[in-house]
């Protein structure tokens, strides 16, 4: 993204009037960190003249395969967060992550990940769960465990954009077994760590069903389902509301997903008015609501993603898609299933605790 198109992202930021009090900036797709420090240093000392950025959280989506000591100096200075796209131990991230020359990317991302922790600079996992993946709980965990991580989000291999094929999605019924295995297994695993290590989704479930305890209507709200909630600019400043990972797809029905661009649009609140926008705003509406009549799992779900609805099924407005079925449904039935029992076990040792006492 060259000056001219951040400043106008900027700028069209600070003319919107519908920018939430909690205003987030994301920095990833591909290896951000590739247009070198003296960009970002430029991009973060230009904030500084916009109002609307002056509260705002930001963090970075990278392979870690570039950091360096000035890179670290650099986000604890500005406060910026670190996610390291990072599956696990060496044989399982090689197998997907790959350089230019073909070769594995672990060692790199390794080293940048010990210069952050070097730095003081906490460090977030984002983890790929493959086919490979799913008989080896006990070797992803502890890797994580050792390496001295302190949060994990797990993303299944998911079909989207230009990856078009998943190693999930091959025998079905097959893969969401051995998911589930996978996840059964990591949950038992990890509950002995929690406070050493998070990890979002299973943090994710517990507080919504914590939540829905509560309050039984309690139904959790993804940005991804909010029009206007969420939006990503690309290079070229065209504007893709809703999911980021429809940056760059195309779409003969939604002029592939681009509502505008910061080039020509005063503020971000012009896409409203954009046909494009209002189309795909009522069909995820209709999809979220399809999600909340049809499905059993809506309370603990809010809805699905609309990205890998159009991805799997061609459309925004549909239910069920891989993602939900694993990520969610099988997901929530572990980790529902494994506090249930965690708690008839803690009742019952205060039973004998009590028969036991003098």
């Amino acid at each position: 993204m060259s000056a001219e198109t951040l400043t106008r992202v900027y700028e069209c930021l600070q003319e919107s009037t519908h920018i939430a009090k909690s205003l987030h900036l994301l920095w990833h797709a591909g290896e951000p960190l590739t247009v070198g420090l003296p960009y970002f240093r430029s991009a973060v000392a230009a904030q500084r003249s916009y109002s609307v950025l002056a509260d705002a959280t930001q963090s970075i989506q990278s392979n870690g395969t570039l950091i360096t000591d000035d890179w670290c100096h650099f986000f604890q200075d500005n406060k910026i967060g670190v996610g390291v796209s990072l599956d696990g131990p060496e044989w399982i991230h090689d197998g997907s992550r790959r350089t230019w020359g073909n070769t594995g990317s672990h060692a790199k991302t390794m080293r940048g990940v010990r210069l952050l922790q070097k730095h003081g600079v906490d460090v977030h996992a984002l983890a790929v769960i493959t086919s490979e993946s799913l008989d080896h709980a006990e070797s992803f965990l502890q890797f994580f465990l050792d390496a001295g991580i302190s949060q994990i989000a797990i993303n299944i291999e998911e079909i989207e954009n230009s990856h078009d094929q998943s190693s999930l999605a091959r025998h079905p019924r097959r893969q969401q077994e051995r998911y589930g295995r996978f996840i059964a297994e990591l949950f038992e695993l990890w509950w002995p760590h929690r406070e050493r290590v998070g990890i979002r989704e299973f943090e994710f479930i517990i507080d919504v069903a914590e939540n829905l305890n509560r309050d039984p209507e309690f139904v959790p709200a993804p940005l991804v389902t909010k029009p206007g909630a969420m939006i990503s600019v690309s290079s070229r400043g065209d504007i893709v509301p809703f999911s980021p990972e429809l940056v760059g797809a195309t779409s003969s029905r939604y002029h592939n997903f681009i509502v505008g661009n910061v080039h020509s649009l005063a503020s971000f609140d012009d896409i409203r008015a954009n046909s494009v926008y209002q189309q795909m705003a009522r069909d995820v509406t209709a999809g979220v609501e399809n999600c909340r009549r049809e499905c059993g799992y809506y309370s603990l779900c809010g809805g699905g993603v609309p990205g890998n609805k159009y991805f799997e099924n061609g459309s925004f407005d549909t239910t069920t898609t891989m993602f939900c079925q694993l990520q969610r449904k099988t997901l929530a039935d572990v980790v529902v299933s494994a506090l249930i029992e965690k708690s008839h076990a803690f009742r019952a040792t205060k039973k004998l605790g009590r028969r036991g006492s003098p």
